[in-house]
Parts: structure tokens; C-alpha cells; sequence
């Protein structure tokens, strides 16, 4: 399983948990998203791409990931692993 680095607790960071187990299949899981224990969105994972379902739920919003990789790039912060 991979790990992913640790950041000190913050008071604008948002609670996600990417460390759960995936499901085999083209579906790689989906994970609620918290602010302050109030629920901003889904988040869906899958091999194509990444798919953000605000608390509304009325529209969901794709992204694929070479699109994903060039936003983090282009908005990213660089953070340093432990």
C-alpha cells in the first residue's frame, strides 16, 4: 500500500482520508470530503479520471487526469515527503 506524507493539523486543511483500500476494477473508489465536519463534496476515482460531486449533487465535474496533472502543476504547492 502506499504511504503518503503526514502535514501538521492546520485550521483551513481539509479532512481526506487517501489511504483506504482500493477496489479492483476501473471504479477505484470515492471518498467524502470534510470542512470543519461539514461534508463539501465526493470525490470519485477512476482509471480515466477524476470525477468532484458538490454537496448538491446536482452536477458532478470530470477531470481527466492528464488535465489533473497539468492543473497541479499550474496551481500546485510544492510539498516535500517525510
Amino acid at each position: 500500500m502506499r504511504t503518503f506524507p503526514r502535514f501538521p493539523p492546520r485550521d483551513d486543511c481539509y479532512d481526506f482520508n487517501p489511504e483506504a483500500h482500493v477496489p479492483s476494477g476501473s471504479d477505484l473508489g470515492s471518498r467524502s470530503v470534510f470542512r470543519d465536519d461539514e461534508t463539501l463534496g465526493t470525490l470519485y476515482v477512476s482509471r480515466g479520471a477524476l470525477v468532484w460531486w458538490s454537496r448538491s449533487g446536482k452536477v458532478g465535474r470530470k477531470l481527466s487526469w492528464d488535465r489533473f496533472d497539468d492543473l497541479l502543476h499550474q496551481y500546485g504547492s510544492r510539498v516535500r515527503g517525510s
